[in-house]
């Protein structure tokens, strides 16, 4: 009587996608006689044979999978066995972003959306092209893009569920940062007086496709290049900005100070002719400069009685006193002042002749 032989072997539970390998393990006796295995039929798969100690197969799908093995001895004896094994599955990897393009610098959230079809999803793993990692569910990521071109960063994330299971996807381009445009200009000086006024401005901006001047809260513009005459009636320093957007909305502004510097200017004639013939019948400085608030005119005949004074600035005398005509002669006038620009004290005497 020959022994009947112990069918068995061991399949571990794998991941989809890995190939199972079997270890067959089945036994026969040989304490009264000599007895060996020669023949191993498999049954993998519902119709699917197997002849052959050690066999491997991959299953196309997640789930759970009866195994049949039927042994026979040298001696013709037969014993077979039914085991199961469980093909878990992978990971299915769903990611995407709201906002993943911008200007520099730029932070952008992910939203993961993964699942698994059965167990649960154990950790992530995040990581970009430019060396940025991390295991948040939801990771967010700020970029710098100091270029003047757009840069795109890949964006890889590793999923494994609490079996061991695994799936790794990598999207390329997932996150574009835009440049910041570059804001600059040059005006056709930065020093001048009074007595030139107008500055041109030449825009010098880079990869900048709108363009908004203020010039010194005096006027507006949105020309490439802009001209500006300031008044010739104040000195100081005036600020100009430009602010520029790029072809994706990415902003930059830059602002630059020129001077205009103030000179005083007096002019006071020699002769003058209160005929009433509307021609050279008054006679006045002209002045330009000069503070208002401490201006004085006086004029004197020979004999130092003045004859007309005035702190107005534009004030003029009429060649009268006392609404009387004075006399054709030669007259002292005496001007005091202060600049308003450079703030120096003013006092100037001279000889104007009333001709009649």
């Amino acid at each position: 009587v020959y022994p009947t032989p112990t069918a068995f072997f061991i399949v571990p539970d794998v991941c989809h996608g890995t190939v199972s390998t079997f270890n067959e393990l089945s036994t026969v006796s040989n304490a009264h006689t000599n007895n060996n295995i020669i023949s191993w039929n498999w049954t993998l798969n519902p119709g699917v044979p197997f002849n052959g100690q050690i066999p491997s197969y991959l299953y196309n799908a997640p789930g759970t999978y009866p195994i049949s093995l039927s042994i026979t001895t040298n001696r013709g004896c037969v014993n077979d066995t039914t085991l199961t094994t469980t093909i878990n599955p992978n990971p299915e990897l769903d990611f995407s972003s709201q906002n993943p393009n911008g200007c520099t610098e730029w932070c952008a959230d992910v939203n993961n959306s993964s699942t698994i079809l059965s167990g649960s999803l154990e950790s992530f793993y995040w990581e970009t092209s430019d060396g940025q990692s991390s295991f948040d569910i939801n990771p967010q990521f700020c970029f710098i893009n100091s270029t003047l071109v757009n840069q795109s960063h890949d964006l890889l994330l590793t999923a494994i569920s609490n079996l061991g299971c695994s799936t790794t996807e990598n999207i390329e381009d997932f996150f574009t940062i835009y440049p910041t445009p570059v804001a600059d200009f040059e005006p056709s000086t930065y020093l001048t007086d009074i007595y030139r006024t107008e500055i041109d401005f030449t825009n010098t901006s880079l990869i900048a496709q709108t363009f908004d001047w203020n010039i010194a809260n005096l006027e507006t513009s949105t020309e490439v290049d802009v001209s500006y005459t300031f008044s010739d009636l104040d000195s100081g320093t005036y600020e100009i900005c430009l602010d520029v957007v790029s072809m994706y909305g990415c902003v930059h502004d830059t602002c630059k100070t020129i001077f205009i510097q103030g000179y005083s200017n007096l002019y006071v004639p020699n002769a003058f002719t209160p005929d009433g013939d509307g021609k050279n019948d008054f006679f006045h400085p002209s002045n330009y400069g000069l503070d208002e608030a401490e201006y004085q005119f006086m004029v004197f005949d020979r004999w130092g009685e003045i004859m007309y004074q005035t702190d107005n600035l534009y004030g003029s005398w009429d060649g009268t006193y006392l609404s009387q005509p004075c006399k054709q002669d030669v007259y002292v006038w005496k001007l005091k002042a202060r600049d308003k620009y450079n703030r120096e004290y003013i006092e100037l005497t001279g000889h104007v002749t009333l001709i009649r």
